[in-house]
């Protein structure tokens, strides 16, 4: 059995090195100018106008015959080599290294495309922020692809760096150049000081996360978000075929490439970028896959088929989707998508599309397209082109090419029909049978199906419920003084945090994403870092049987936070997982995401002065969480995790998302007096509540904006706390 394992590992380990994190393969650049005592010349961008620029790209989708991609920067040709630009230092711990700073004044990230690209065995190329809060690499070898091209995803912040290192004697001299530059001037990465309180979408967007979308927790991680040349986002997904052999197809919307040369070998797909619940914390941006080439495109029926350069590895968790091409008219849709480059919402239609025509000008073909007439739930934005449409049995009938809908509107939405783009042409190059039935058996409808199974199927974990609202929490001492923040540094003795975790079977971690909510450094920041730990236990962690240290600056802040493993973890069907913060210096704040509630259980625990405590032992009263996801391995296919129930719900709301009333039903007796509604900032709504039954009432909700509330009973034998959406019609 061990030997199986360790193969497993071995095998994860050349996919992850062919691919993971943006096929980058971790580890820190030298830190040249501080053995050099040397500085940079900075490169500088022309000054840009971000307001002009994105409300620019906003109005180019001003009218109801919108197309939807979503153009986030501005794009600089450049020319930068090591032979014409930036700083060249040799041998340095037996490399020779050439560095670049670029600064685009007022960006919010900065992304590069590299033309050529092209580098020898042990050489590593990296790019990162100035204070190195956000490093992406190393690149390698493994990155070098047929079309001599690599484009690298956004890091945050207007001035970057790039650092390629060569061993001193290299089997070959490496090819790079700095082809563009590209200036965010929307924020697509999480914002330093917190993010808007529901992400940068529409507040009608529905987490894919949340109940409503239960049932599409596998076919959702066939959608990804794909950002092409470095300045423009739209969504895809990845697609079965019926040799169901795992090639890495990528259906998306032509009109997303169409104003490329080769755009899609310099695109980056990011798959299971979505918040890890049904709530609003940004996703990790570590599941990339940078390149592919164009298999089949039509700009008439507006489809583009790609193949992506490796196929995503285990942990990505890759569902390659179903089909239909049948052309029936489905009884409902669904389509799952990146609105605005936001993590992964999905819009729900209960009632049947029509076969329509989209736009006027005759360049698309006549009733070539699905007309979404109203979303129930949800909506699609700008960003969101290329998102598939799914019929009732989750296969994809089709992707989005453009309508009016968004949140003020949710209606006629179009997509292409996938019955169309399947053979209305006859060239290879211009329709999907040829290569989405390679064995031409004439299948009309596909089922989808996992990447993969057994001992290398994964899955995500987390602790978090829908009704939590995970925030940076205050942490005061027994006096009432201000020590720091829950599921952090502090002052009050408490060195660890960890949760506990059931997942039956003989189950591997991958490793797990950490939720920052906040890191503030200084120049004592060097050397600090937190141990992540694994233990096995029962009521407490006791065994100990994986360590890893995390620099600080490895972490980015407001956002999930992926650490791999890097050896063989399985531990046994209850454990505890968490983080050490003993060797942060004490001038660095460092935190998580924290959620206090009333129901769920208590998976929290943490060590203070040397002892294990619970944290709803240590309240009495509360139970407590933090912003982890846990990926784990070799687990069932409807395999999910399990919490001690310490504190069973006395009340359930229904429906949630709620339209313009809320029912409220509770096992003990209340008065209408004790029901209460607030917004996330804890301003209380006024509302209308009836008493319908012994047991029942409904709340009748005022024309607010769409959104969540939080609505609260309290009395003398119960206080709980349940976050609802509201969307009006």
């Amino acid at each position: 059995m061990r030997t199986k394992y360790l193969f497993l590992i071995f095998l994860s380990f050349l996919i992850s090195v062919s691919g993971y994190s943006q096929v980058s393969n971790g580890g820190s650049p030298i830190d040249v100018l501080k053995l050099k005592k040397a500085t940079l010349q900075v490169y500088k961008m022309p000054k840009l106008d971000n307001n002009r620029l994105l409300e620019s790209s906003i109005e180019r989708y001003s009218n109801a015959e919108i197309i939807k991609p979503f153009r986030f920067a501005h794009s600089f040709e450049v020319n930068y080599t090591p032979e014409n630009s930036g700083s060249y230092f040799e041998n340095i711990n037996g490399f020779n290294i050439w560095q670049i700073k670029i600064q685009s004044e007022g960006a919010y990230s900065i992304n590069l495309i590299l033309e050529p690209f092209r580098i020898p065995p042990g050489a590593r190329l990296f790019v990162f922020n100035s204070d190195r809060s956000h490093i992406i690499g190393a690149f390698t070898e493994f990155n070098n692809k047929p079309f001599n091209s690599l484009a690298i995803s956004p890091v945050s912040g207007d001035e970057i760096i790039l650092q390629y290192e060569e061993p001193v004697n290299p089997e070959f001299k490496g090819e790079l150049a700095i082809r563009k530059v590209n200036h965010d001037f929307a924020g697509i990465l999480s914002d330093p000081n917190g993010r808007s309180p529901l992400g940068p979408s529409g507040e009608c967007n529905i987490d894919v996360n949340c109940e409503l979308a239960k049932d599409w927790d596998s076919i959702k991680n066939s959608v990804c978000r794909i950002i092409v040349e470095g300045i423009e986002i739209c969504s895809g997904s990845l697609v079965n075929n019926t040799k169901k052999d795992k090639t890495p197809y990528v259906l998306t919307a032509n009109h997303c490439f169409a104003d490329y040369v080769n755009g899609e070998q310099n695109t980056v797909f990011l798959f299971n970028y979505e918040s890890p619940f049904c709530g609003d914390i940004n996703g990790d941006i570590t599941n990339s896959i940078s390149g592919s080439l164009k298999i089949a495109e039509s700009d008439t029926l507006d489809f583009s088929l790609v193949e992506l350069s490796l196929v995503p590895p285990p942990e990505y968790r890759p569902y390659f989707a179903g089909w239909n091409r049948s052309g029936d008219i489905p009884d409902s849709t669904a389509s799952i998508h990146h609105p605005l480059g936001d993590i992964k919402k999905i819009a729900i239609d209960y009632d049947s599309p029509v076969i329509s025509s989209f736009g006027t000008n005759q360049s698309y073909l006549n009733n070539g397209f699905w007309k979404a007439k109203r979303w129930d739930y949800g909506t699609t934005e700008i960003g969101s082109s290329g998102g598939p449409f799914f019929d009732q049995d989750h296969r994809i009938i089709g992707t989005l090419t453009g309508g009016a809908a968004n949140c003020s509107n949710p209606v006629n939405d179009y997509f292409e029909r996938f019955d169309n783009a399947w053979d209305h042409y006859s060239e290879p190059g211009k329709q999907l049978k040829i290569w989405l039935d390679p064995i031409n058996s004439g299948e009309e409808k596909l089922d989808g199906m996992q990447g993969y199974k057994d001992e290398l199927f994964c899955d995500a974990f987390t602790n978090l419920i829908e009704t939590d609202n995970p925030v940076l929490t205050q942490m005061y001492d027994n006096s009432g003084g201000f020590v720091s923040y829950w599921g952090g540094t502090n002052s009050n003795g408490i060195s660890e945090y960890v949760e506990k975790y059931f997942i039956s079977g003989d189950e591997i971690l991958e490793g797990i994403s950490l939720g920052v909510a906040r890191i503030i450094k200084n120049s004592f920041g060097s050397g600090s870092y937190v141990t992540v730990n694994v233990y096995n236990g029962n009521k407490f962690p006791e065994t100990l049987i994986y360590s890893k240290n995390v620099s600080v600056d490895d972490f980015v802040q407001s956002a999930m936070n992926f650490i791999g493993f890097d050896e063989v973890v399985e531990p046994v069907d209850t454990f505890f997982i968490g983080f050490d913060i003993s060797n942060i210096n004490e001038n660095i704040t460092f935190a998580l995401y924290f959620a206090e509630r009333n129901e769920g259980g208590n998976p929290l625990y943490f060590k203070q002065n040397g002892n294990w405590f619970s944290y709803l032992e240590e309240t009495g009263s509360k139970s407590a969480t933090l912003a982890f996801e846990l990926i784990a391995c070799n687990v069932e296919n409807d395999g999910t995790d399990s919490i001690p129930d310490n504190e069973k719900s006395l009340v359930k709301i229904y429906p949630n998302p709620a339209v313009s009333v809320l029912n409220l039903v509770s096992n003990v007796e209340f008065e209408t007096e004790n029901i209460s509604v607030y917004d996330l900032i804890g301003r209380e709504i006024s509302v209308k509540v009836e008493q319908t039954g012994s047991f029942e009432f409904k709340i009748s909700l005022p024309e607010i904006r769409a959104g969540v509330y939080i609505v609260s009973v309290k009395n003398d034998r119960i206080s709980e706390s349940h976050k609802f959406r509201y969307i009006p019609y």
